[in-house]
């Protein structure tokens, strides 16, 4: 090998990291620029005069239980910070998560596969490899962060939007400050502990306590302080086009340092393979659920599905619970009302509508859910683990068609089952006219189109395999694209029918679309009977 193809350990280390976490980020930098990038015109289409506007953030001001997952309401006063508003919680979230799931994968993931022996084989230590990967990370993040700031400041510049360049780059600062924090986290529970999901677990008990706590903030005027112990309220605090406060940009940052800074010191103070939590690594046999690929692959994921449902099933609690409460409270906010009866597809029930507003924020939770077990059947494939199955005699068919069918039950459980609980809610409320069969067959439309989607990903898969989770989550962004988009202005007929979200009776007053229900689930079928045949043509590809 000439040594102008040579490179040393650490750059081939920085070089791993970034390949690892460039997907990732690139798909979070291009979902987050466009969802916030987008609001602007939207709402300056929806609420061109001032008075309009003034009207709108009353409506938001008396109801603040919608808090909860939504920005401050000062922020829906402008074009230029209604992203704020509208998209500041689901960003942050996201980009908290993907921080705390790609440190966790670069440090104990690799260690847990066994990849870290080879790594530390020559003179490079254990702390100095966690460094220049996570110098890779952070390549990566920045490469996030700029894209999506290029399409915030890009689409800032549409008329009536004045949006300048540095509120964009702050704004998107915003969003990307909790995932600051928990990638640094991350990095110290992967030291904590033995395994990469159980680091992944010690990191998101206190996320989502944070998240929770922001929320409480946000809902309740009387708990307003409490944004400034929480990363996802320091992002609230920055303000960062109606009344910047650079400042809030320290929290996040120090607290980031102080994590990695911990996480690298105990690194190079505990063996490979070991964890600073004891851990026991030797555990009592336990054949359940091992005798077929597929129940192998439920008893691995069955906490995994189980936290999907409880969190599709506790959504769909909350907005059912508040249908009535917040009927009461917008009865007189004709502005706020014609918004949620156009997302809720309901003109004539307002309570129907908010639970139609909750069932399309279920389906988009399903499709994520799709999206990322199709990215665990890949990962399974890319370190080698399906390997020990296929040298046994199991089609190569039979392995994906069981996982595949796995996720589809799910997706069509879940459904079934929120469609029951929403019904249950409603009486408890005494809302008579949601009745037990419409909402099961609203469910129907629900279950057809994440079906569609899972077939796509599972071609995709079969014949891209690394391009199947960028497959599903094009399709989730661009359904929930305009979805956004037509709650506030007249799309096109085909522009609204090219989202997924068109097709589902989200109103449990709607009558369900047969047609589409029947053509997405068998085309979903089919695709999943594609991707079977085809995933037996092609070789295995490792990571």
């Amino acid at each position: 090998m000439s040594l102008r193809h040579h490179i040393s350990p650490s750059a081939a280390l920085r070089r791993l990291g970034f390949k690892q976490t460039i997907r990732g980020a690139v798909i979070i930098g291009l979902l987050i620029g466009l969802v916030m990038g987008a609001q602007g015109a939207a709402y300056n289409e929806a609420y061109p005069t001032e008075a309009s506007r003034h009207s709108f953030v009353h409506t938001l001001d008396v109801a603040p239980a919608l808090g909860f997952m939504a920005g401050e309401t000062i922020n829906a006063s402008e074009p230029a910070s209604y992203s704020i508003y509208k998209s500041i919680v689901i960003t942050t979230l996201i980009t908290a998560i993907w921080g705390l799931l790609a440190t966790t994968r670069l440090l104990r993931g690799q260690e847990e596969d066994g990849r870290a022996e080879a790594l530390l084989a020559g003179s490079i230590t254990k702390r100095q490899a966690s460094i220049h990967l996570l110098l890779g990370f952070a390549g990566s993040f920045s490469v996030s962060w700029l894209l999506a700031f290029g399409l915030i400041a890009a689409l800032g510049q549409l008329p009536g939007v004045a949006l300048s360049g540095d509120n964009a780059a702050l704004l998107t600062l915003g969003g990307y400050l909790p995932g600051i924090v928990f990638a640094g986290l991350g990095i110290l529970t992967s030291q904590l502990a033995l395994t990469r999901g159980r680091a992944v677990t010690y990191g998101l008990v206190p996320l989502l306590g944070l998240f929770i706590m922001r929320g409480a903030a946000n809902s309740t005027h009387d708990l307003d302080s409490l944004k400034r112990f929480t990363p996802f309220g320091w992002a609230d605090l920055l303000n960062p086009v109606l009344g910047p406060h650079p400042l809030w940009l320290l929290p996040p940052i120090i607290c980031g340092i102080i994590f990695a800074g911990a996480g690298l010191l105990l690194a190079g103070r505990r063996d490979l393979g070991t964890s600073l939590l004891r851990e026991s690594d030797t555990v009592k046999p336990r054949w359940f659920l091992l005798r077929a690929p597929m129940w192998q692959a439920l008893r691995l994921q069955k906490w995994t599905f189980a936290w999907w449902a409880i969190g599709a099933l506790a959504f769909t609690s909350l907005m059912t619970g508040l249908a009535k409460l917040s009927v009461d409270i917008l009865k007189d906010a004709s502005g706020a009302q014609a918004v949620i009866s156009k997302l809720g597809q309901s003109a004539n029930d307002m309570a129907a509508a908010f639970i139609g507003i909750g069932n399309l924020f279920v389906v988009m939770i399903l499709l994520i859910m799709v999206a990322l077990l199709i990215g665990s059947i890949r990962r399974d494939e890319a370190k080698g683990y399906i390997d020990n199955l296929l040298v046994q005699p199991i089609a190569r068919s039979r392995w994906l068609g069981g996982r595949l069918l796995l996720i589809a039950s799910l997706a069509i459980l879940i459904p079934l089952a929120a469609a029951l609980l929403t019904w249950y809610t409603a009486q408890a409320q005494d809302l008579g006219t949601i009745s037990l069969a419409a909402v099961f067959k609203g469910a129907l439309g629900s279950i057809a189109v994440v079906l569609f989607a899972l077939g796509v990903g599972g071609l995709t898969y079969s014949v891209f395999p690394r391009l199947a989770v960028a497959a599903v989550a094009i399709i989730i962004t661009w359904s929930y694209g305009i979805d956004i988009f037509k709650a506030v202005i007249d799309l096109p007929s085909w522009v609204e029918k090219t989202s997924l979200l068109h097709y589902v009776s989200a109103s449990p007053l709607a009558e369900p679309n047969w047609a589409a229900i029947i053509w997405f689930s068998l085309i979903g079928g089919l695709l999943i009977l594609a991707s079977m045949a085809a995933f037996t043509k092609r070789d295995i590809i490792s990571e």
